[in-house]
């Protein structure tokens, strides 16, 4: 009796000083000229356990042992990370994060730092273009582009529709597609791994330049050139597949028949059909392989830089006979003598489609 006494008591000074290493953190989070910064996120490392600031930068964190670290973060500002310790009241002062601000983007009108960019645009880099397999460059801006919703195809290479904030008009809803300053029609003819960058220009002041025919917005898109090394020859290739996983369950012939007799209909049909027992998805839907190879040779000097490339895709629907065959050659240079410089951009591509009719 004595030692369950002792064991309860040590529970209760253990759960009692639980209680009492935990306290509430309040404060304030601004930027370093002292203007608050509502919306800030405020968590405990390493815990789903946190809270943002309100409209005047003040936060109330509640849950938080002595032994724990706040991390304060903001957009374009360097995250900060303090320990708690006795402190109830934490107020932190965040510094831009001038490495995200120096960053260039590629804008209608040339290129700028990020930090002077005032309006409305969205930046995918090519290594989160190519993080996914994708035949077409468009599929590669899904969920990586704020305010741009796309919305895929059934067919092998065919183009996604593409609403950049929504419909805007009645009738043509697509967005100006501009690739190294030249006005296309699309990016279903672009090969993913030539893309450096995709800078979606959403609002009014950044598609002015292209004036009506930027009314829906405009993508840009950037690709790879080369840069001042020795030549460097690069080969990157994966294969897969792609199934349909999700069929309809229905009867079979005796099913059916079962079915029509129970609600008294006799199918007037020749009695010899009921004889086959075919489930016309099988028949219907296959495993298409999907597979791509690249192959590129790109360098430079003081006054030069060049890049070739070429390319093959195939892709076979998870529909019979549909499928998407295409092959690519790019080629990027530029060469400087003095005040003169001479490039070219060629593209070139061939494809063929087997579409879903």
């Amino acid at each position: 009796m004595i030692k369950l006494k002792m064991a309860v008591l040590m529970l209760l000074m253990a759960f009692t000083q639980t209680l009492l290493s935990q306290t509430t953190v309040t404060g304030t989070v601004s930027d370093q000229e002292g203007v608050p910064l509502p919306g800030a996120t405020v968590v405990v490392e390493g815990t789903s356990n946190g809270t943002t600031t309100d409209f005047d930068g003040q936060y109330e964190l509640d849950n938080v042992a002595t032994e724990d670290r706040l991390t304060f973060s903001y957009i374009g500002m360097s995250p900060q990370t303090v320990n708690v310790g006795t402190q109830s009241e934490i107020n932190i002062s965040l510094a831009e994060d001038t490495q995200a601000l120096d960053e260039v983007v590629v804008v209608g009108y040339g290129q700028q730092s990020r930090a002077d960019v005032t309006g409305a645009i969205s930046t995918v880099d090519s290594e989160d273009i190519t993080a996914t397999p994708v035949t077409n460059a468009e599929q590669a801006l899904q969920g990586r582009a704020a305010g741009v919703t796309i919305t895929n195809s059934s067919s092998p290479g065919s183009s996604p529709n593409v609403r950049i904030r929504g419909l805007g008009t009645v009738g043509n809803n697509e967005p100006l597609y501009v690739i190294d300053g030249v006005i296309t029609g699309g990016l279903s003819g672009i090969n993913p791994s030539d893309i450096e960058s995709v800078s979606v220009l959403k609002d009014a002041s950044t598609t002015a330049i292209y004036g009506s025919q930027g009314s829906n917005g405009v993508i840009v898109v950037t690709t790879k050139k080369g840069t001042k090394q020795k030549g460097e020859l690069s080969f990157n290739t994966y294969t897969g597949y792609q199934t349909n996983t999700k069929r309809y369950d229905v009867l079979n012939t005796s099913q059916y028949l079962q079915y029509a007799n129970a609600l008294g209909v006799i199918p007037a049909r020749d009695p010899n059909i009921f004889n086959n027992n075919t489930d016309w998805q099988d028949q219907i839907y296959t495993s298409g392989v999907i597979q791509d190879h690249n192959l590129s040779y790109s360098g430079g000097g003081e006054s030069s830089n060049y890049r070739f490339s070429m390319g093959y895709l195939s892709q076979d629907g998870a529909v019979i006979n549909t499928g998407f065959d295409r092959y690519s050659f790019r080629a990027n240079s530029s060469f400087s003598f003095g005040k003169l410089t001479v490039g070219e951009t060629m593209a070139v591509t061939f494809s063929k489609q087997d579409p879903l009719l």
